[in-house]
Parts: structure tokens; C-alpha cells; sequence
């Protein structure tokens, strides 16, 4: 199948582009696995999702090598409550969300911001946030890896019999996601925005994407996905309006 304009379902295909929003079935193979997310001290990751269910692995990264480093993120749907489990250098914590009922059926907002010894989670308007005692400023995170790939609803079934491989290895047995997920981006190293690469999946099935048939943002706006159509977000640009057109540094002449 080729990586156009149409997507349709992907079973153990490589492709290039991600869709703007994809539907997990939730069997026991299924998973998406992306491009990887580099946060060092200053990075962020966010996405929506919707499902009904209430116990699902939503999003979980490593070092891809646990012999020599072994940080990783987790985030986990735990009786419909969002629950993230992270592991940097010497400091283990979970950070779970006030908010309940996330299994709703309803899209929710999920952001996960790395800064310096702050490590915070931001749900919906919610936003909870910990401080790492035992922050290195030396540590560099998931180490020279760049085999920090990112995974969504589940993990390829080959890690069942090769644990030692993850960092968090109880990550196999969590229930996989039955739902839709949508405008995944990432902030590599306090960079800007940028949409990841589908790298590999299983029981995925994608949908239409506006963004890619009909990109309207200019000057490098990130095309984002909403229930009425499609909006530029033109944050990390020097440029403003509604399709990221104007420059925020005109002079005009009077």
C-alpha cells in the first residue's frame, strides 16, 4: 500500500506520514510505534484521544537500551483516570490526573512537558506538575540512544519474550487501547512542534487526513485536526493569522 493522500488499514506496514487521526482496534497485537521523541530537559509531547474504555496503555518511550540507560515515560488509562510513570536518572515518579472519566467516548487532551527538574502532565484543563529532588543536570535523557521510538495503545508482540529489552518491562501487560487518537506532535529538545513519522503498526486503522489532502498553514504552521474542520497553530512562527499568512514583525508604512 502506498503512503498517499488515502489511508486505509494497516497490518505490519511501513509508512512515511502520520494520519491525522487513527482508531486502535484493541486486540492483543495491536500498536502503533513512531518516529522518536527526543525531550532532554526541555521537550514536549501531546495528543488527544477518545475511548470507552477504562484500562488502557496510552503511551509508553524508552531508551531502547536498557544495558546502558534505562529512563522511560509511561502513560496509562487506570479506571479511567490518567496516570503517568516516568523513570529519569535516579528519580522515579508517578503522576496521576485529578480527572476521572476519561473513558467518556468524548476527545480529551493529554500533554506531557519535560523542564529542567519539572516534569508535568496536563489533562483537559488540568495540570499537575513534580519536581525531580535528585535532578542532574548532566544526565542526558535515554542517554546517546536514538532508539527512543514511541509507542501508542501497545507494544509489538516480539517484547513479550524479550524484556530485558525495556526499561519498564510490566508495560507488555497492560490492556491496549480501543479508541481514536489524534494530532500526536512533539517538541524535541525545546524545538518546535513537529508531527511524527508511523513507523510500524497492527491493527490500525486511519483515517481520511484533511491535513495532508489540504494543508492551509503557511511558514511552517502545524496543521492540527479539530471536530469542525481543521486550525493552524502558528505558535513556534514568526508568523500570525488564521492560516499562519502575516508576519508578526511588519512595519507598516504610514
Amino acid at each position: 500500500m502506498e503512503n498517499s493522500r488515502r489511508c486505509g488499514l494497516l497490518i505490519l506496514m511501513t509508512i512515511v506520514n502520520v494520519c491525522d487521526s487513527f482508531q486502535f482496534e484493541g486486540s492483543s497485537l495491536s500498536f502503533a510505534k513512531f518516529s522518536s521523541w527526543t525531550p532532554c530537559h526541555n521537550g514536549t509531547l501531546e495528543f488527544e484521544f477518545k475511548t470507552e474504555i477504562s484500562n488502557a496503555l496510552m503511551f509508553y518511550t524508552d531508551s531502547g537500551n536498557k544495558q546502558f540507560n534505562d529512563d522511560y515515560f509511561e502513560l496509562r488509562l487506570v479506571d479511567g483516570i490518567m496516570h503517568l510513570r516516568y523513570k529519569l536518572n535516579k528519580e522515579r515518579g508517578m503522576i496521576s490526573s485529578v480527572m476521572g472519566n476519561l473513558n467518556n467516548n468524548e476527545w480529551h487532551s493529554v500533554k506531557l512537558m519535560r523542564s529542567g527538574r519539572q516534569t508535568t502532565l496536563v489533562v483537559d484543563e488540568h495540570t499537575l506538575t513534580k519536581e525531580n529532588v535528585n535532578f542532574d543536570s548532566q544526565h542526558k535523557t535515554f542517554g546517546e540512544t536514538s532508539d527512543n521510538f514511541v509507542f501508542i495503545g501497545g507494544l509489538p508482540i516480539d517484547y513479550n519474550t524479550q524484556l530485558e529489552k525495556l526499561a519498564h518491562s510490566q508495560v507488555v501487560f497492560e490492556p491496549r487501547l480501543r479508541g481514536h487518537v489524534r494530532n500526536l506532535f512533539y517538541s524535541n529538545c525545546g524545538k518546535a512542534m513537529v508531527s511524527p513519522d508511523l513507523l510500524d503498526s497492527q491493527g490500525l486503522v486511519l483515517g481520511d487526513d484533511r491535513c495532508l489532502r489540504d494543508n492551509p498553514c503557511l511558514h511552517g504552521g502545524i496543521c492540527v485536526v479539530r471536530d469542525n474542520g481543521v486550525q493552524c497553530d502558528c505558535s513556534f512562527t514568526d508568523f500570525i493569522g488564521e492560516n499562519c499568512e502575516i508576519g508578526r514583525y511588519i512595519v507598516y508604512k504610514t
